[in-house]
């Protein structure tokens, strides 16, 4: 009797059969590694060991083309679509220590408050400064503010996206000595496909 087509496989494949390989490398100053890796449990930042009172997290990271932000100048609804489009993402599991942790908390809640102050000095400037000579001043603190938060969003010190090729994601805002435990490739073209 021949074989049916049609049945179901008999043979369940291995798990790993198709696994990303999740090698992790240094590429100068950047971390290389794939969707899925797990980082040691150590701090990305300071480089402590750390333990189960620490925070450890699995994150999604995500890498856009720089070129994306160039379309800011035709639609900033069309750059939100395109840059959806073509971002690439990645979960990564890392720790921080507690030190890290509350250092990332303060940049955080600083961006969120000074963004949240462009509108009340919007609302400020209109109400207040209005009917004087100073009715730029509120405009001008506003824009400060709403650039002072991305100051404060983008230095956090956690582990961002900084490139992105043949699959690899490179990160950037790693110690040193954090970066030192895994073996260097010279360049971001030898890392394997």
């Amino acid at each position: 009797m021949t074989d049916n087509p049609y049945a179901p496989p008999t043979a369940i494949e291995p798990q790993n059969a198709h696994a990303i390989d999740h090698s992790i490398y240094r590429v100068g100053k950047w971390l290389a590694l794939r969707d899925g890796a797990e980082l040691p449990h150590a701090c990305t930042a300071t480089n402590e060991p750390t333990g189960p009172e620490n925070w450890r997290k699995q994150r999604k990271i995500a890498w856009t083309p720089p070129w994306v932000i160039a379309l800011v100048l035709i639609n900033f609804l069309i750059l939100l679509i395109v840059a959806l489009c073509v971002q690439k993402t990645a979960k990564i599991t890392y720790s921080l220590s507690q030190k890290a942790r509350k250092k990332w908390l303060g940049m955080i809640l600083t961006g969120w408050l000074l963004i949240l102050l462009c509108p009340v000095s919007l609302v400020l400037g209109i109400e207040y400064f209005s009917s004087t000579d100073y009715f730029w001043l509120p405009i001008i603190i506003g824009a400060g503010c709403l650039i002072s938060s991305i100051y404060f969003f983008t230095q956090t010190g956690i582990p961002t996206a900084a490139k992105h090729r043949k699959g690899w994601f490179l990160l950037k805002n790693c110690h040193p000595d954090f970066l030192a435990r895994f073996p260097e490739i010279p360049s971001i073209d030898l890392l394997p496909h």
